[in-house]
């Protein structure tokens, strides 16, 4: 028995990942105690290994003092580390080079953050898309056209895997065949994904060369304390935020907050005055968010540089008839909707409704008065 013991001790083969990982996963151990602990003591082997007095010195807080001393004797480095290879789930710190480079910029950065995937986010720009979970028809629309047209020009778009607008984003990109990653509130075990009939969208990301984020270690439930983590790093991890319906008192607000204070750009789908859903992008508008009615007002602010051969008009989701109808009665030449109307036999709730998704798709423009132009 001495023997295993000494030789556990001695294993060279741990590196600061397992031991930081170790750490973490001791109830009371949060992002913030580990970055005390690091701040205090020269290397994460050095805190695992810290007497009481030295950890007291550290000026961590009682609870987790209490509850590194109780655990610490009965976890096996090793087998905390082998549940992570067997969820195939990587640990990175925040000095490794694949650690979101975005997200290193935000005060206190999580120190140790776990991905599951192949997808290196910093490869290319990442846009985040968060909004309620109860959306409207248009929310929804909005959303998946965003997604997929964001995700044809090689924009990473990133939400959090929550019903609604999480999962249209998602699968807007996927549709596009593009990447998408998922931050979540619990960690990233098959167990643990939430909400649990999103377990197979989390399998199609991964199956798409996108990943899975999170700073929780398994196996971590979701619980209403740890969202508010997950919407930072959201705001963290991207050049800017799109929020598409929302309630003015949401997490999706939160996470638009946070990307202010990131000095990151954040950007509200303005929607109709009369839904409840639109109260939370119109706020932020009044507040001073801009304005995205489609892709251009994005790339516009992020000076993403849209190669030849990624035009938007070659990289468009296909037109629904009426989409195609409108579309060919409009120029360059102002044109009122009264006369757009006239000229088609649609309704006029399906003229507005089509004018709204064509100018989402970065057709056409309002350019004031009810007068619309077609986009070159």
């Amino acid at each position: 028995m001495r023997l295993s013991v000494v030789l556990f001790y001695k294993n060279t083969s741990l590196t600061p990942h397992h031991y930081l990982h170790a750490l973490h996963t001791i109830p009371q151990v949060n992002s913030h105690t580990l970055r005390k602990l690091l701040e205090y003591f020269d290397t994460p082997e050095a805190i695992w290994k810290a007497s009481p007095a030295a950890l007291k010195a550290s000026d961590i807080s009682e609870k987790p003092l209490l509850a590194i001393l109780h655990h610490r004797p009965s976890i096996q480095i090793d087998q905390t580390w082998e549940s992570l290879q067997i969820s195939e789930i990587t640990p990175l710190l925040e000095n490794d080079p694949a650690y979101p480079q975005l997200l290193k910029e935000i005060p206190n950065p999580p120190p140790l953050i776990y991905k599951r995937g192949v997808y290196d986010w910093n490869s290319a720009p990442i846009i985040t898309i968060v909004g309620s979970r109860h959306p409207t028809a248009y929310g929804v629309r909005v959303t998946e056209v965003f997604a997929q047209e964001l995700a044809s020009i090689g924009i990473c778009v990133a939400s959090g895997l929550a019903f609604g607008i999480d999962s249209a984003a998602h699968k807007g990109t996927i549709e596009s065949k593009g990447n998408t990653l998922a931050v979540l509130g619990n960690s990233l075990d098959d167990t643990s994904i939430s909400p649990r009939s999103h377990l197979h969208l989390a399998q199609t990301i991964l199956r798409q060369n996108g990943a899975l984020l999170s700073e929780y270690p398994p196996v971590t439930a979701a619980t209403p304390y740890t969202f508010p983590a997950r919407n930072r790093i959201l705001a963290g991890i991207s050049q800017g935020t799109i929020v598409i319906e929302a309630a003015t008192r949401s997490g999706s607000l939160i996470t638009a907050r946070y990307a202010l204070e990131f000095n990151r750009e954040v950007f509200a789908v303005p929607g109709s005055i009369f839904s409840d859903a639109s109260a939370g992008p119109h706020e932020l508008i009044r507040s001073g968010a801009k304005i995205a009615t489609s892709i251009r007002d994005i790339l516009e602010e992020i000076k993403f540089q849209i190669t030849p051969k990624q035009t938007l008009s070659t990289v468009s989701p296909s037109l629904s008839l009426h989409e195609k109808t409108v579309l060919s009665i409009l120029s360059s030449e102002p044109l009122h909707i009264d006369k757009i109307l006239k000229t088609t036999t649609l309704e006029t709730s399906q003229v507005q409704s089509t004018l709204v998704f064509l100018e989402v798709k970065g057709l056409i423009k309002n350019i004031g008065g009810m007068c619309y132009i077609r986009l070159s």
